[in-house]
């Protein structure tokens, strides 16, 4: 292979300037989360699985590429873990895509938008590959794969203690959670047409016959037994039904409403292992509202409704 002043061809000169190019709006893509409205954008995604278990490590795979990769079995490790980095992160993508419906679009797009820089940093690291001189041997090929997965092993070991790899299990708990919040908020609605205008704790949702003065013994209840409780434990979160102000006892009387009758509620799904069956913890109320705490600590209340502090989910 002819060599320039460098020691590198002209074509292998242009193919390691495209990695670099490539590299660059990677780390930006990644970076951009940071300095921009990071929560948002990331949380809805499962954080530990894609950031913690593939991005940081990743970061020292790709400033190799930038600034040490010149040979063939450096090359070559950047392009399959570029490559395997790819499919993870469209595997993050398409569980995030679960969730649309409740956690929007932004989350998907910025995924999407990382597995193509990533895709395009592995097509250029096999185009210089192809250009670059083949370094010494299988061994050497063998040893710049090790240095390649070393960062990966070691951030693996570190964190999997923490948060656990896959990352699947919290949000499909969360998704659970929020999907209980949202039964309890509807149960309630239609219970309170039921019971003059008042809402009522869970017990009487799973059987109003003994509750509602005058309720039909064959009508149907609202919720089911399991979530009929004041407090359940599922899919790795802690709800609980927090009453508000009991309804005044004129009114109930006047009314015929139930005897357990209250102006609002509370609805609450805490995990019980943060980080581990979940990221986030919930809140939900009569108002219709579901909100969530960053830190998974219990979202305040604030005279039987969820505080303003509480963050909206979108």
């Amino acid at each position: 292979m002819a060599e320039g002043d460098s020691g590198e061809s002209a074509r292998l000169r242009r193919r390691l300037w495209m990695l670099r190019g490539a590299v660059v709006p990677w780390l930006a893509l990644m970076l951009a989360p940071f300095f921009l409205d990071a929560r948002s954008i990331l949380e809805p995604i499962e954080l530990p699985a894609l950031y913690f278990g593939v991005l940081f490590p990743a970061v020292a795979l790709h400033l190799g590429a930038i600034v040490v990769c010149k040979r063939g079995p450096g090359l070559m490790a950047v392009a399959g873990w570029g490559f395997l980095l790819f499919l993870l992160t469209v595997g993050t993508g398409r569980n995030a895509l679960d969730d649309v419906s409740y956690l929007g679009w932004r989350p998907v797009v910025w995924v999407g938008l990382l597995a193509l820089a990533q895709l395009v940093i592995a097509v250029a690291a096999v185009g210089a590959w192809l250009e670059a001189p083949s370094g010494s041997g299988p061994g050497a090929y063998l040893g710049a794969l090790a240095g390649a997965t070393a960062p990966f092993l070691v951030w693996g070991l570190l964190m999997t203690p923490m948060h656990g790899w896959g990352g699947r299990r919290p949000l499909a708990n969360e998704s659970m959670a929020i999907g209980d919040l949202r039964t309890m908020i509807s149960a309630q609605a239609v219970y309170q047409t039921s019971n003059a205008g008042f809402y009522d704790i869970p017990e009487c949702l799973v059987g109003p016959q003994r509750c509602i003065p005058g309720y039909p013994a064959n009508a149907p209840t609202f919720i089911d037994s399991q979530l009929g409780q004041a407090t359940v434990i599922k899919q790795g979160y802690r709800r609980t039904f927090h009453p508000g102000p009991a309804a005044e006892p004129s009114a109930i009387r006047d009314r015929k409403a139930s005897p357990t009758s209250v102006m609002s509620y509370v609805y609450i799904a805490v995990p019980l292992s943060f980080g581990r069956t979940g990221m986030r913890a919930f809140c939900g109320d009569g108002t219709g509202r579901i909100c969530y705490t960053r830190d998974g600590s219990v979202p305040p209340v604030d005279q039987g409704q969820c505080a303003a502090s509480c963050v909206d989910l979108q």
